[in-house]
């Protein structure tokens, strides 16, 4: 009786291990630096000015597909975020500094006949997770996201960001 009990186990687990596949999407991912919108205070009998911490990242992350995909996690810098999509429909989709007059577009996404998709990292709700590779990838990987396709669940990371030029809050 032991011995059947143990069975089951093992293959439950190795199914549990199979839930998770490596998908076919092709992820884009910029990170920018955002700086605070004022400028640093001067502390109380100190000489210098310190900021006050009002930095922080923007996050812009595509995703383009043949068929419909539904995200349902991500991990970023090593971070788990909750995922909310918007529909690309047209493509390319360009970056430019709205403040700088000019300034030279960034190609996110090149032109394409996929579906595209942006996702934009929202808190997560609770703790959990839909699988431990996503979380074993995130260390290695600044992006990784968890998806549904098809009635199957995949992941596909993304092992650095690119980098945008630094904004400013307003």
């Amino acid at each position: 009786m032991k011995s059947i009990f143990f069975l089951l186990a093992v293959i439950s687990l190795s199914f549990a291990s199979y839930s998770q596949t490596k998908g076919a999407i092709k992820l884009y991912g910029f990170k920018q630096s955002v700086s605070g919108g004022r400028a640093p205070d001067i502390a109380e009998g100190a000489s210098t000015r310190t900021s006050g911490g009002g930095a922080g990242k923007n996050y812009f992350i595509y995703a383009t597909s043949p068929s419909r995909i539904y995200p349902l996690e991500m991990w970023i810098e090593g971070v788990q975020y909750g995922v909310t999509i918007s529909s690309i429909t047209k493509t390319p989709v360009e970056y430019s500094d709205e403040a700088n007059i000019g300034s030279q577009k960034t190609v996110l996404v090149p032109k394409t006949s996929e579906k595209s998709i942006q996702l934009i990292p929202v808190p997560v709700m609770g703790n959990k997770s839909t699988g431990t590779k996503a979380k074993s990838l995130a260390t290695t990987n600044e992006l990784v996201v968890v998806y549904k396709q098809n009635g199957k669940f995949y992941y596909t990371a993304l092992k650095s960001l690119s980098g945008l030029k630094s904004a400013a809050m307003q």
